[in-house]
């Protein structure tokens, strides 16, 4: 699953539809050069971001995370 959520909305709609023990086992700051590889960060965005953040605030515009969950049945 992709996307471009808060952690906390996303575990709350993983929750909404029924999954339990919703649990982030893993989080991975991506950086604007490896942002530019998903469909989200269009040109236009990533124009904007390079205008408006510091070269320090770059190295980490996202943050993936891994999570595991149960669907009962």
């Amino acid at each position: 699953m992709a996307g471009a959520l808060a952690e906390r909305v996303f575990v709350s709609k993983l929750e909404k539809v029924g999954f339990t023990n919703v649990t982030v086992l893993d989080r991975q700051p991506f950086s604007m050069a490896a942002a530019a590889d998903y469909p989200l960060f269009t040109p236009q965005l990533l124009d904007l971001m390079e205008r408006l953040l510091p070269s320090s605030a770059r190295q980490q515009v996202a943050t993936s995370v891994t999570v595991t969950a149960e669907k009962p049945v």
